[in-house]
């Protein structure tokens, strides 16, 4: 079931990809393609104007939409992340996240300029014996891995050199759990539009932005960056191409800022309205991993979705596969009011974002296909 829906993911973004009229757009999907596209073009020599572009799709809670980014800001943000972390010839990444995404994407693009080792392209799995026999010392990850690593108790492979986390906030508990098993985690922020991430931290804490980036906010302290490795453009499902007009790009997250560094405080879309009242859906999000970690559960088999409703405007549910650990999280969550259990559910991670905004029937309807 969940390579079914990969493959629907990968086939629908190609398929896009090939009918955006951009002169130049190519399809990158490993090492080899990366490589001979961007030598073909030679994008270090600066008198040469010409620029292949390539088109990412992102996977925030807004509305779809893909970003363009050309062999120069790919080139520029790579540069800016190897500048504060340095790689050797002997360092190896695996790729362990979809390339039509940015975070798979980038490996290819940091392995390419910092001339380390191709990275490991079989399909990642949780496994010291092949991350030390293939001498992997750099992993992209998100917190539903570092979970995992937890649960399981999982000491670190000697060979891992840096984990970078990204794709949404990792939380203290998981955090120093994780470091204290021997993971070099370093958080991470990024998006699309700035080809990955543009910043780290080293607390988890704050987070402190590259030497070539510039950060501030705006009157709602959303964080806005300007630096080297801003997108070209977004495109739309309806192939409408909007150009980038500003240096400055909005990430809109809400952030505090203190020179070059910021804390992250939570997405703007954050908050949905309950039978007239606000509340936040990260401090659900909270109780919600406190909880998985507490019970043991796997927040691969159950997740919390904000859904709309007619009578109170919005309720929280859970998608399930898991009828045990959905009773536990039930007895233990305020303000939940109801699960949808179906026979696999790890397939919606891709399809379905947190907060998820839509009515009960649009999601039974998405995730029936796939029963």
């Amino acid at each position: 079931m969940k390579e079914r829906s990969k493959l629907n993911t990968i086939t629908e973004y190609r398929s896009f990809v090939q009918s955006v009229t951009v002169p130049d757009l190519y399809l990158v999907s490993n090492f080899d393609d990366i490589r001979s596209l961007i030598e073909s073009f030679d994008v270090q020599d600066t008198q040469n104007k010409h620029e292949s572009y390539y088109l990412l799709s992102t996977s925030g809670s807004e509305k779809k939409k893909y970003v363009l980014h050309t062999s120069s800001s790919i080139k520029n943000a790579t540069e800016s992340f190897l500048k504060t972390h340095p790689l050797n010839s002997n360092d190896r990444w695996w790729l362990s996240l979809s390339t039509h995404h940015v975070a798979g994407f980038s490996i290819l693009a940091r392995s390419y300029f910092a001339n380390i080792k191709p990275p490991y392209e079989k399909e990642f799995v949780l496994n010291n014996i092949i991350i030390e026999q293939e001498k992997i010392s750099l992993l992209s990850l998100v917190p539903t891995q570092i979970f995992d690593i937890v649960s399981k108790s999982l000491k670190a492979p000697t060979s891992l050199k840096y984990v970078f986390v990204g794709g949404a906030p990792l939380s203290k508990g998981l955090f120093l759990k994780a470091k204290s098993l021997g993971w070099p985690i370093v958080p991470c922020f990024g998006a699309t539009e700035t080809f990955a991430q543009f910043s780290s931290s080293s607390d988890n804490s704050s987070y402190s932005v590259f030497d070539d980036w510039s950060l501030k906010t705006n009157s709602e302290n959303e964080l806005m960056v300007s630096g080297p490795g801003l997108y070209d453009s977004e495109v739309f499902p309806d192939g409408k191409i909007v150009k980038r007009q500003s240096a400055w790009c909005n990430l809109k997250d809400k952030v505090s800022v203190e020179g070059q560094k910021f804390i992250f405080l939570k997405r703007n879309d954050d908050f949905y309205k309950q039978k007239g009242s606000f509340k936040s859906f990260s401090e659900v999000l909270k109780k919600f991993e406190t909880l998985c970690i507490e019970f043991n559960i796997n927040p691969m088999k159950v997740f919390v979705v904000v859904l709309e409703e007619e009578r109170s405007g919005a309720g929280l549910y859970l998608i399930s596969s898991d009828l045990e650990a959905s009773n536990k999280i039930l007895d233990s969550l305020d303000d939940l009011r109801g699960v949808f259990l179906f026979k696999e559910i790890s397939f919606l991670k891709s399809e379905i974002h947190k907060p998820v905004k839509a009515k009960i029937e649009d999601v039974l309807q998405r995730t029936l296909l796939f029963l």
